[in-house]
């Protein structure tokens, strides 16, 4: 049998036998009563990931109240870490990693709340050479993206082929390989002043050659490039300067 008690105090347990005949029923035994003692004990469940406070679960006195005291970091041996977001006890949020509870309950709650975060080594590489290295603690879960191109006000950018997207769900090596492009332009200019003028981006140490053709007019008057067919290896933000000698068509007879 199961009895339940609600405060603290002497209680009387008393046992007796008894027989039914005939619809009727009659005491054989007893009663003998019992004076018991009763101390009334609250139990503490405690749910806690990294078993800190796990120490706590038990029974205790009815309203005795308990110190709990957490680190705000927990870094583990394998790229991981748990960072302390606050506890709840009995319903109730608690913010704080050092605080009180009072088991008011006969049955009371704590759980701890923490979040994971996993080490992440990014390696930035440039035409196949490494650019630098950086490490970071990243939530887990995280979306971690890096741009397909970076522009810098120089009149350089670095190119990916693709965008890199990482979900983070553990510790992680992430390597992210661009090329670099430098900003050449090209203008194209005669003594009556600029013509064209046009850019674009082009491949470290790539060699570039304009597209250079005669501009004809339609009043017999013609543009010629002075410089045909040349190259130029790219190795920094570049200006090309063509030159356009004017020529007339002259008739003779």
């Amino acid at each position: 049998f199961e009895l339940n008690f609600t405060t603290n105090g002497v209680y009387y347990v008393c046992v007796y036998t008894w027989s039914a005949l005939n619809g009727s029923i009659f005491i054989d035994y007893g009663p003998t009563c019992l004076p018991i003692n009763v101390v009334l004990h609250s139990e503490l469940i405690v749910i806690d990931e990294s078993s800190m406070a796990s120490r706590f679960t038990g029974y205790y006195l009815g309203n005795a109240t308990l110190t709990v005291s957490l680190p705000r970091v927990i870094t583990l041996s394998n790229g991981t870490r748990l960072i302390y977001n606050g506890s709840i006890f009995n319903g109730e949020y608690i913010s704080n990693n050092t605080f009180n509870i009072r088991l008011s309950r006969i049955v009371n709650y704590l759980r701890v709340l923490w979040v994971r975060e996993y080490l992440v080594k990014v390696s930035m590489l440039v035409n196949g050479k490494l650019l630098n290295s950086t490490q970071m603690w990243i939530r887990e879960y995280s979306i971690v993206k890096y741009p397909q191109v970076v522009y810098f006000n120089n009149g350089t950018r670095l190119v990916n082929e693709s965008n890199v997207v990482v979900n983070i769900t553990g510790p992680v090596n992430i390597s992210i390989s661009y090329y670099r492009q430098f900003n050449v332009t090209v203008m194209e200019f005669s003594r009556l002043g600029i013509i064209n003028e046009y850019w674009l981006w082009v491949n470290e140490d790539a060699q570039y050659r304009p597209e250079i053709s005669i501009i004809m007019f339609n009043n017999g008057t013609r543009l010629l490039p002075r410089l045909v067919n040349e190259s130029v290896i790219i190795i920094e933000p570049t200006v090309i300067n063509i030159t356009f000698t004017i020529q007339y068509l002259v008739t003779l007879g």
